[in-house]
């Protein structure tokens, strides 16, 4: 283990995030399945259409087109996460 790695890796990623004026939006659970609910929040817009391709739900991937849409900051499912299943993005470029 080396001594203050952590700290070192998390100055380099904020830097590498923010250079340029490029700001990324950090990977969150946006919700927790409920059987029901198909419609979930992101904290912020995606810069564009490539910037957020894939989410996580329950341990697995799920893509855009194929699996859910998005229109600005509001993701909607396909077919219904399942119940007790975390959703959750990862990285992406956010506006």
């Amino acid at each position: 283990m080396i001594k203050g790695l952590g700290l070192k890796m998390g100055n380099i990623r904020r830097k590498t995030l923010h250079r340029g004026g490029i700001d990324f939006a950090d990977s969150s659970v946006l919700g927790i399945g409920d059987g029901s609910n198909v419609a979930f929040t992101l904290p912020h817009t995606p810069y564009d259409s490539n910037s957020l391709k894939y989410l996580f739900v329950g341990g697995g991937v799920l893509f855009e087109n194929d699996d859910w849409t998005r229109s600005a900051k509001v993701i909607t499912f396909i077919t219904t996460p399942p119940t007790g299943a975390k959703v959750r993005n990862p990285s992406y470029r956010k506006s």
